[in-house]
């Protein structure tokens, strides 16, 4: 399995928005292609950030939801109004659930406050 782990930081004072948006449009369209949306909630430290957890088959599928036609002419283009960007990591985990690989952006302090090293160490 293919774990995203995505931090998103929207515009200022735009988070009711985006929550609303990921909720209504973003997750739904992502299910219905076979994702897995494990978890999505706010930063309680931060009145712009958001945490979405995400399970794949694989790689290539999470590739594959960019690549939809949906997605690059109106969900991509509605996200990228309402955030300014995002931290990510990945876990992928054989078919028994061991952690075969984490990786992780190294300004992904979040995953710091989780438990998370920063990716070699």
């Amino acid at each position: 399995m293919y774990y995203e782990i995505r931090r998103y930081q929207a515009r200022p004072e735009r988070r009711a928005e985006w929550v609303r948006y990921m909720e209504d449009e973003v997750i739904p369209f992502q299910t219905s292609l076979g994702t897995d949306a494990t978890a999505s909630f706010v930063d309680a430290e931060d009145e712009d950030g958001y945490v979405g957890i995400r399970r794949f088959e694989d790689e290539a599928r999470s590739e594959a939801l960019y690549e939809h036609d949906r997605w690059k002419n109106e969900i991509g283009p509605a996200v990228q109004s309402l955030r300014i960007g995002f931290t990510a990591a990945v876990a992928v985990t054989d078919q028994g659930g061991h952690l075969k690989a984490f990786d992780r952006a190294d300004d992904a302090p979040f995953l710091t406050a989780l438990g998370f090293a920063p990716s070699g160490h």
